[in-house]
């Protein structure tokens, strides 16, 4: 029907510029955000579609199961409206059914693949020439690191929000174009090869040591993935290339040195393990529903008195357990292991998703650089970054419910 075809047409195009926006503005790409549902919301009503059926069903309800334990966690909590209001972040799931109902279509597919490299070559070259010039456009002027340059932090408010995202749109750029590198033109070869080192230097530029540290452990997952029969050479290949790299970088080794140091003094305040021991103590305290969305600081502040106060737990398993509960944290980690789960068993043993198979490793691999920055700093609660992660989920998911991949399996069992 023409009003339908209207209908995705627009629907592209706002999904489109939520994915793009998703790099240099939370307020637009949220908007477009408000509009897709919008539009996606009036397509599968006339369609008559259940979205959440099918194959996706265990990853929406463990979704769903992490939400309505933190409304739970909210409504029992000392604040509760406040806390209610701060949960409408959780708004932004909805961006994975979105992506992955225009995903499946090719021509959408292809166009908004092309919308995002060019997104992140942008924010790549941003990111390098804020380092060298300390420009730092509609924001306040950029601090200066070190004697060599700026640290960089993109169009973001904070250097860790910008590496994280990089270091995660880096690792999405490694999986799509190292799979699938023969079957590339030689002009999508070099292009997406400019964005991965453009992406690689502005992840080293954010100074931020959590994005570089998953910057070396998802270029080796992504070797033993990529050549299991010569994985230990290749792990030593990068062990010697990342030392080697580091050893030229002083400011860079001055910088590990200086957080080392910080993390491992004893009663340092500011350290990890000062704060995920004190998050320990809330979780024990609240065990079933945490302390409510929002409470956190106030909380640490209760048990703490007079010491340094922190706003999250710099964990997003510890932070989301101490907030939402242990049972939030078990749906949140449980959403997490269908995610890896399902794209496991396309790229390995799913033969009929070969097609796809360039889109499964780069979702699996932003996936994982995501998880492993998550493991030191609150990164599903930074909006900015978590944007971004949901329209990797989109891309990561929709081969498993595209009706081309179901043919084609059909065809293979025939």
């Amino acid at each position: 029907m023409i009003y339908l075809r209207i209908l995705s047409d627009f629907l592209f195009f706002f999904f489109s510029l939520f994915i793009v926006s998703t790099a240099f503005s939370i307020a637009v790409a949220q908007i477009s955000l408000g509009v897709s549902l919008f539009l996606f919301i009036v397509i599968i009503f006339l369609r008559k579609e259940n979205p959440f059926a099918g194959a996706l069903s265990k990853f929406y309800i463990a979704i769903g199961l992490y939400i309505f334990w933190m409304i739970l966690s909210a409504l029992f909590s000392d604040t509760p409206l406040a806390s209610l209001l701060i949960l409408k972040e959780e708004w932004l799931f909805c961006a994975i059914p979105i992506g992955i109902y225009i995903l499946q279509k090719e021509s959408f597919r292809k166009k908004i693949t092309a919308s995002l490299f060019t997104a992140l070559f942008i924010i790549g070259l941003y990111g390098v020439i804020q380092h060298f010039t300390g420009v730092h456009w509609f924001k306040t002027e950029l601090y200066e690191a070190f004697d060599s340059g700026y640290i960089a932090k993109g169009f973001f408010p904070h250097r860790l929000t910008f590496g994280n995202y990089t270091i995660t749109a880096l690792a999405f750029v490694v999986g799509y174009l190292l799979f699938n590198f023969k079957d590339f033109s030689f002009f999508k070869k070099i292009s997406l090869s400019f964005v991965y080192f453009l992406l690689a230097f502005a992840t080293l530029y954010s100074y931020s040591y959590g994005p570089i540290l998953t910057l070396l452990i998802t270029v080796l997952i992504f070797a033993v993935m990529k050549f299991r029969k010569y994985a230990v050479y290749a792990i030593i290949v990068l062990a010697v290339g990342a030392v080697s790299f580091i050893y030229t970088q002083p400011n860079l080794q001055k910088r590990i040195s200086t957080r080392i140091n910080k993390e491992f003094a004893e009663g340092n305040e500011a350290s990890r393990f000062y704060i995920w021991k004190n998050a320990g103590v809330m979780i024990t305290e609240n065990p079933l529903f945490g302390v409510g969305q929002g409470n956190f600081y106030q909380t640490f502040e209760e048990n703490m008195p007079g010491h340094r106060i922190h706003v999250h737990a710099h964990n997003d398993l510890i932070n989301i357990a101490a907030i939402g509960g242990i049972p939030a944290m078990l749906f949140f980690a449980a959403f997490w292991f269908l995610y890896f789960k399902y794209l496991l068993a396309g790229i390995y043993k799913q033969k009929h998703l070969e097609k796809y198979k360039m889109y499964l490793t780069a979702a699996i691999l932003a996936g994982i650089a995501f998880f492993c920055t998550s493991l030191t700093e609150a990164t599903f609660a930074d909006e900015e970054v978590r944007q971004f992660l949901m329209a990797v989920f989109a891309f990561g998911l929709f081969p498993f419910v595209s009706k081309e991949a179901k043919n084609n399996e059909k065809v293979g069992n025939q």
